[in-house]
């Protein structure tokens, strides 16, 4: 598996990073992921189990002491904790902790829920929340203490922004991400391939904020946008870091479509 993630992660980085196909990228991305998981669980049947096995029958060898000998007696005593069991341990404080902070997070996110003014819109649920300066989603639910609705240009570039995360389902990405990172706490790839696939969520978020829209008034707007409030790991932030790469790829020319042979290219691997 670990081998499988680090080739696909350098193919990732050399070859593909530098694209704006970043729907194909984040398919990608998920692609390894899950084979990485799913290969080395196949079984390939060895030659080796097929051959026949013969038994021998048992012999039983007996030793008796001679007459007036001392029998020596040998005790072994056996370690208190070994490596395995304190590997072990360290592993399950790691998950439980991994456990109780998801389970603080969206119990925080619940309670913001329940205490806030909840309004169906179309494509999405906006919940009123004083705090929330810097607007979030989670799933069909949009954060923001001010009305999306508004007619100002900053408004309408945060709610493209906002329901182009919650329309592509990141927030699905995010949460299969955080479990693999509770059960793979110690693994350092997790968090490689968290890291690229969260800017490529905010890539094709503020791809789809600037349609029909200008880029430079947007890099503007995500530079002077303020925030006020902790960014929670598990939900989709307008403002999020770092906010360089956003702009350098959003002022990127697009690949030319001859660019996803790229893609086809991978297969062999």
């Amino acid at each position: 598996m670990t081998a499988f993630w680090l080739v696909g992660c350098l193919l990732y980085q050399l070859i593909l990073s530098k694209e704006t196909f970043h729907q194909w990228n984040r398919l990608y991305l998920l692609t390894i992921l899950l084979l990485g998981i799913g290969l080395p669980l196949i079984e390939i049947a060895s030659p080796i189990a097929t051959m026949p096995t013969f038994l021998l029958p048992e012999q039983v060898i007996t030793a008796s002491p001679l007459p007036g000998e001392a029998i020596a007696t040998i005790t072994s005593s056996k370690a208190s904790w070994s490596w395995t069991e304190i590997l072990s341990i360290i592993y399950l404080l790691g998950v439980l902790v991994g456990i109780a902070k998801l389970v603080i997070e969206l119990r925080a996110l619940y309670q913001l829920k329940k205490t806030a003014n909840t309004v169906y819109c179309q494509g999405y649920i906006w919940v009123q929340a004083p705090s929330a300066n810097n607007p979030f989603s989670f799933f069909q639910l949009l954060f923001w203490a001010e009305d999306p609705e508004k007619t100002s240009e900053t408004h309408r570039y945060v709610l493209k922004h906002e329901l182009a995360h919650i329309q592509q389902w990141h927030s699905l990405d995010k949460l299969f991400l955080q479990l693999l990172s509770i059960v793979l706490w110690w693994h350092p790839l997790v968090y490689l391939f968290k890291y690229n696939l969260e800017q490529l969520h905010e890539f094709l978020a503020d791809e789809a904020a600037v349609t029909n829209g200008n880029k430079k008034s947007y890099g503007q707007l995500l530079l002077s946008y303020p925030t006020h409030q902790k960014i929670r790991p598990i939900t989709n932030t307008f403002i999020k870091s770092p906010l360089k790469n956003r702009i350098i790829m959003l002022l990127q020319p697009v690949s030319s479509p001859i660019n996803r042979l790229k893609y086809f290219g991978m297969l062999p691997f």
